[in-house]
């Protein structure tokens, strides 16, 4: 099992698939290569993005942290996403 974690701090570089595709290539190093059977990830509810870039690899969402995490003054919450090998397919 692995836990990914990523950052795209350059906000014109948003929305321009590069979080998509380095899950992708990640997970497949992983699944492929390490032979993990599990690799999971996190986002919060307003990182709609990372959200969607996590599903589109096929992650799902098998968690919700309640008002995890205090953002521009209200609380927040967390998601937690798993993706297993035999469901892993590269695209």
């Amino acid at each position: 099992m692995a836990d990914i974690s990523y950052f795209i701090g350059e906000k014109e570089l948003w929305n321009k698939g590069i979080a998509t595709q380095a899950i992708n290539l990640v997970c497949d190093f992983g699944f492929h290569e390490l032979h993990l059977h599990r690799i999971e990830a996190g986002a919060y509810e307003k990182a709609v993005g990372s959200c969607k870039a996590l599903e589109k690899n096929g992650f799902m969402r098998e968690g919700v942290f309640r008002r995890q995490v205090m953002s521009d003054g209200e609380y927040i919450n967390g998601y937690r996403y798993g993706w297993l090998a035999n469901e892993y397919k590269k695209f």
